[in-house]
């Protein structure tokens, strides 16, 4: 399955609510997400970071918190921009760390 920014324009909580779906429907497929929700891409099993035309990154959501690379801050950057908006998004609990 191919999914192009599942998540692009939706408020938090539809957000949530499609990212728990999709962990439910694609349990067991091979699924490519293309995503810049951060906060999304961490349900996924292994995530590719690609910048400028290269893989700069790969790994799980956990592997690539520990790294101080692309990703990590990118997705704390997005992560505190979702508290400071008073974020109520259910999946940002325990987020912030790997």
């Amino acid at each position: 399955m191919l999914l192009d920014e599942p998540t692009l324009g939706l408020d938090n909580l539809n957000r949530a609510e499609v990212v728990e779906a999709l962990e439910h429907c694609t349990a067991g497929m091979t699924t490519l997400l293309v995503t810049h929700d951060l906060l999304a891409s961490r349900a996924f099993d292994r995530i590719l970071v690609i910048r400028n035309r290269c893989i700069e990154e790969s790994g799980s959501h956990n592997e690539l918190m520990r790294r101080n690379g692309f990703y990590r801050q990118s997705y704390l950057k997005q992560y505190h921009e979702q508290i400071e908006l008073g974020s109520r998004y259910p999946v940002l609990e325990g987020l912030a760390g790997g």
